[in-house]
C-alpha cells in the first residue's frame, strides 16, 4: 500500500498537481442517529474539511465584482461568501458522511429522477483507488432529502440512508436562511460486496477508499450557480484521481 501510495504521490507531482490531503474519518464513540441534525458529540469532534474551487470563478478585482454585481445584483457577494464543510466518520457498521452548507436562499424543488445538480445539492464521490480510470460511486442529495444514486456501471448499490435537516424557509425567497445540513450512512457489507470500500485495518493502514465532496448553490434571486468542492486539479468532481484518500483513525482494536 506504501509503494502504491508513493507512486500516487510521485505522478501527482509529475502533473504539477499537489498530493491532497488525506480526509480523516475519526472512529464514532457511538453510531449517530440518521436525522441530518449532527447533533452528536462525535460530528462536533469530526475532522472537517472546507470545499473550494468555487466556479464561477471568484472575482480578483473591484473591476469584476463590480460587472457580475450589475449583472446579477449586489446579493452575489453574500453567495461566495457561504462555506460548505464535510466530514466522515466510522464505526464497525459503515461509514458516516455530513455536510454543513450556509445558505441564505435554501432551494430544493427537484424530485426523483431529476437533475438535482441544477439547483442546492452536496454531493459524495467514493472510489476505491485515487487513480485514472477507476470506477466510482455518486451520490447527490438536495435539501429535501430527495436523492441521486449513480453507481459504477453493472454494480447495483442500495440506497444508503440519509437525512437533511433545513435551518431557514425552503423555496421562499423573501426570508434569510441560515444553512442546511446532510448526513448519508453506507454500510461495510454494501461497500465491501461492490468493491469501493474496505474496512480499515492494520494491512490497509487505515485507507479504506478515496473520496471526493462537491456543492452546488443556486440562488433564484441571481440564477448564478456556484460549485465549490475539494481540489486538487481539474475543476470538475468526476475524476477518482483528484480524489482524497479517506483514511480511518481508531481501527487498531478492530479485528483483521
Amino acid at each position: 500500500m506504501r509503494s502504491l501510495f508513493f507512486l500516487f504521490a510521485l505522478l501527482m507531482a509529475f502533473s504539477g498537481l499537489a498530493v491532497p490531503e488525506a480526509v480523516i474519518a475519526r472512529r464514532a464513540v457511538r453510531d449517530p442517529v440518521i436525522d441530518g441534525r449532527l447533533t452528536e458529540p462525535d460530528w462536533k469532534n469530526a475532522r472537517w474539511v472546507t470545499l473550494d474551487r468555487s466556479r464561477p470563478a471568484r472575482p480578483r478585482t473591484d473591476g469584476e465584482w463590480n460587472e457580475l454585481s450589475r449583472m446579477v445584483g449586489e446579493y452575489v457577494k453574500q453567495q461566495f461568501a457561504q462555506n460548505v464543510q464535510a466530514a466522515a466518520l466510522w464505526s464497525e457498521r459503515g461509514l458516516y458522511f455530513a455536510f454543513i452548507v450556509e445558505d441564505t436562499d435554501i432551494i430544493g424543488r427537484m424530485k426523483e429522477g431529476e437533475l438535482l445538480w441544477l439547483e442546492d445539492v452536496v454531493e459524495l464521490f467514493l472510489a476505491r483507488n485515487a487513480r485514472s480510470g477507476e470506477k466510482h460511486l455518486e451520490i447527490q442529495l438536495n435539501p429535501t432529502n430527495v436523492m441521486m444514486l449513480n453507481p459504477p456501471e453493472g454494480i447495483r448499490f442500495n440506497r444508503p440512508a440519509s437525512a437533511v435537516a433545513v435551518d431557514g424557509s425552503l423555496n421562499s425567497h423573501l426570508e434569510f436562511d441560515r444553512q442546511w445540513t446532510a448526513e448519508l450512512f453506507l454500510p461495510w457489507e454494501e461497500l465491501v460486496r461492490t468493491g469501493l470500500a474496505s474496512p480499515p485495518t492494520g494491512e490497509n493502514a487505515g485507507r479504506v477508499a478515496a473520496v471526493r465532496f462537491a456543492s452546488w448553490d443556486l440562488t433564484i434571486c441571481t440564477q448564478l450557480r456556484i460549485n465549490r468542492f475539494t481540489g486538487p486539479g481539474t475543476d470538475d468532481p468526476h475524476f477518482p484521481e483528484c480524489y482524497r484518500l479517506l483514511v480511518c483513525e481508531g481501527f487498531e482494536s478492530t479485528k483483521p
